[in-house]
């Protein structure tokens, strides 16, 4: 299929060390998080959803902090605004893949409230559509440790059919899978 040829945005100036944005994601006021992370997703909602994968040094550090806020609320919040930064990123959010992959899978996805396994999984589903399953897999088995049958069922019904997806996907190109 043809090529996208929209030039994605940069809004890496708005996430400068220092950045008031940046820094309010530090507060201990939740309110003060929480209107963080409202902006961080306004930036990335009001670009088309459409962004260079550079994002500056902090913003991804950032937001994998808020990933486990003590709010649990605050935490659904920071799965929702990296779930579209990484859809508005595309193919260029791999090389955050390592730093926030592996909290979705290991904190997130195995949370004791159901909202924030929700919206962990809806995060995990956009780093599926962003990156395709081959730069995910050296992640994918840690929810399955969970020691919660609940989890890991929710899980797979997640993972299977789109391992099947992918499997179907290769076998079909007509590569040989012996």
């Amino acid at each position: 299929f043809g090529h996208d040829q929209r030039v994605r945005v940069d809004i890496s100036h708005h996430f400068t060390p220092g950045s008031p944005v940046l820094q309010s994601l530090k507060s201990s006021n939740w309110k003060t998080r929480q209107d963080s992370l409202v902006a961080i997703d306004e930036i990335v909602v009001n670009t088309g959803s459409y962004i260079d994968g550079d994002v500056g040094p902090e913003l991804v550090p950032a937001l994998r902090a808020r990933l486990g806020d003590s709010n649990r609320n605050l935490a659904v919040l920071a799965y929702t605004v990296t779930g579209h930064l990484v859809h508005a990123m595309g193919p260029g959010a791999l090389p955050h893949a390592k730093s926030i992959v592996p909290i979705v899978l290991s904190s997130g996805c195995v949370d004791i409230k159901k909202n924030v396994r929700d919206s962990a999984m809806m995060c995990l589903d956009l780093w599926f559509q962003a990156l395709g399953m081959s730069p995910l897999l050296q992640y994918l088995g840690t929810p399955l440790a969970s020691l919660n049958p609940g989890f890991r069922k929710d899980y797979l019904e997640w993972l299977v059919p789109r391992l099947r997806g992918e499997i179907g996907a290769y076998s079909s190109s007509g590569d040989d899978l012996s």
